[in-house]
């Protein structure tokens, strides 16, 4: 093949050279002479940088390969400065196709690439992602099922203090009149607690605190009333102390059993899970009074700093029972009705339940009394008792449904609630 001059590129175009540049050099000779070039112009490059530098020293001119700033000399990058970065270029890009080409060909022959030790392990470093901490770690759904299946037998003690199941008429007791929200008056019966784990209320607190998180919270304290005598008032409690002992309060409810909760299971599943939390909720199904229910027992757990599952908070609600619907289907549980209904903006729950307790205890009953379930209604019935037309008519209602635990001839009570906690009807 003919000899090429290359000398003719020292001060071609850039236009020439953006031609030049896709076409690869066939021969040996062609190559040497690229390369012998593109040594040249490397030297000359340098050189030409040094001498420019050293001027720029002199005249403290600002610049960059491009940028022009004004009032400055401008700077001029060679022409042949493009010209040696595509014979660079191309080096490159023919060693890289060579190395495919020979990795290619000792597969076909190995039948198996054998990788180089040290590259396989800097790759291996580079691509392999950090373990996940412990702390970050979800749980799995056995794993909280367990958790729940292993703290229910300490919810049902814990939940049943003031009912028949734990305490005894047969214990001392002694009768205090509590005040109601509304500011009425019950004769109220304290039990004295005998319980060998615990005789004061901090004890009982320590010993629960291994199960629960802030059980001082689920357990409404009126204090030390040594200096009271029986019949005197005393605010809304659970659980006093007196003369030097735990006294628990009376009440008609009753416990709430595993044997119950594990029957005709509708849906159990845990929600809103996190490293450190979630929610479990377990439905079942249950008749009553020829209604058929969807009760519904939701526990939040929370990981203490050591690692042990305890008990957060706990809730039972009910709802009635629908017929061929799928509850292990909805996104959220039963009783949140939604992305978040305990943060719904158009009930408010606490004034829900105080509402009700003062209707209640307007004609002498007590709250407690009951069994109390609640669902949501969008519809009211075509007849019921106005209790008060001035309410929040908002298709936002919720309808509270309280069965009597004695087994005297008291009726269930149905009553309906808007989201402000207003009573304003109930059903004949």
């Amino acid at each position: 093949m003919k000899d090429i001059d290359l000398r003719i590129l020292e001060n071609a175009e850039d236009d020439i050279v953006e031609e030049l540049v896709p076409f690869s050099p066939n021969e040996d000779q062609v190559m040497k002479r690229v390369l012998a070039m593109s040594e040249k112009k490397y030297k000359d490059l340098i050189r030409h940088q040094d001498k420019e530098k050293e001027q720029d020293n002199r005249k403290g001119t600002i610049k960059s390969s491009e940028t022009v700033v004004e009032g400055v000399e401008v700077y001029h990058r060679p022409a042949w400065y493009k010209p040696l970065c595509a014979a660079a270029a191309f080096i490159l890009i023919a060693g890289g196709l060579g190395t495919g080409f020979a990795f290619s060909r000792k597969a076909r022959l190995s039948g198996v690439s054998q990788p180089d030790p040290t590259t396989t392990a800097e790759t291996t470093e580079l691509t392999t992602e950090a373990p996940a901490k412990p702390e970050d770690i979800l749980p799995k759904e056995e794993e909280m099922k367990g958790v729940f299946e292993e703290l229910f037998p300490v919810f049902s003690e814990f939940s049943g203090l003031c009912t028949e199941d734990y305490f005894s008429r047969d214990w001392e007791s002694i009768n205090f009149d509590l005040r109601s929200n509304d500011g009425e008056l019950y004769e109220t019966p304290f039990y004295k607690v005998e319980d060998e784990r615990f005789s004061t209320y901090d004890e009982m607190v320590e010993y629960y605190s291994r199960y629960f998180f802030e059980p001082v919270e689920l357990l409404p304290y009126a204090g030390d009333v040594s200096d009271h005598q029986a019949g005197d008032v005393l605010d809304d409690c659970n659980f006093l102390e007196y003369n030097g002992a735990l006294y628990v309060r009376g009440t008609l409810k009753r416990a709430e059993t595993q044997e119950e909760w594990n029957h005709d299971i509708l849906s159990d599943r845990a929600f809103f899970v996190k490293p450190d939390s979630f929610m479990w909720e377990r439905v079942v199904k249950n008749e009553e009074n020829d209604v058929t229910f969807a009760y519904a027992l939701t526990m939040e757990f929370k990981k203490s700093d050591d690692g042990v599952w305890k008990i957060l908070s706990y809730n039972i609600m009910g709802t009635q029972y629908e017929e061929g619907k799928d509850y292990t289907a909805s996104e959220y549980p039963l009783l949140e009705g939604g992305p978040s209904f305990r943060a719904d903006d158009d009930i408010d729950f606490d004034s829900v339940m105080a509402s009700v307790q003062t209707y209640l205890e307007g004609y002498n009953e007590n709250f407690y009394a009951y069994n109390a379930h609640w669902d949501m209604m969008t519809e009211l019935p075509d007849s019921y008792y106005h209790v008060t037309d001035d309410f929040r008519n908002n298709n936002r209602w919720i309808r509270f449904v309280l069965e009597p635990y004695s087994d005297d001839d008291t009726d269930t009570r149905v009553l309906y609630v808007d989201g402000y906690g207003v009573v304003f009807g109930e059903e004949y």
